[in-house]
């Protein structure tokens, strides 16, 4: 046994402790980029790993589980709405794989913002519905707009095929200048 000249703790191995966990925590402080490069690679290549820790952490630890599972949802509103509204369009086979995610949260987030901004209670809808008797629409970015609550409700399961039309030539008339 060996005492260390820093701080006193006894150790056998080559290094104290407590003192190397220091000096790893002090140079990750100074290199916050090169740290984050290494724990995104760690988490790259050893996915699988922590995939079964997470679930070991999770069948262990329920209601700590359940709790931060509760607070990361009540922080996170607009990521909540885009995965509900997903697995509901993926129940009825409207979800596509090669939709912007990042351009739908773009989405979500504006119905957000425009409704604290109003006080008006704004919802994402489908310009296509995602189930109608005439004609079923995809859930991604291309079939989505931010409207106000009652007109969505008016709205219900219609489509103005006439309206979608107008946007589109709009939309190609503007790709092409």
């Amino acid at each position: 046994m060996k005492a260390c000249r820093k701080c006193g703790t006894l150790f056998d191995d080559k290094y104290c402790h407590p003192c190397a966990v220091r000096r790893v925590a002090r140079w990750a402080a100074e290199h916050p980029e090169k740290t984050k490069m290494r724990h995104e690679r760690y988490r790259i290549v050893n996915a699988e790993k922590m995939k079964v820790a997470r679930k070991k952490w999770r069948t262990e630890n329920p209601d700590r589980s359940r709790l931060l599972n509760s607070a990361w949802n009540a922080a996170n509103p607009v990521a909540m709405r885009l995965v509900g509204s997903r697995y509901r369009a993926a129940k009825i086979g409207a979800a596509v794989k090669w939709a912007d995610k990042d351009a739908m949260r773009k989405i979500y987030e504006e119905a957000q913002q425009l409704t604290r901004a109003t006080g008006i209670q704004y919802d994402v809808d489908h310009v296509v519905p995602l189930q109608s008797p005439v004609v079923c629409g995809l859930h991604c970015e291309f079939n989505l707009r931010v409207i106000t609550s009652v007109e969505n409700k008016r709205k219900q399961n219609l489509w103005d095929a006439y309206e979608t039309l107008d946007k589109h030539l709009a939309w190609q008339q503007g790709k092409a200048a």
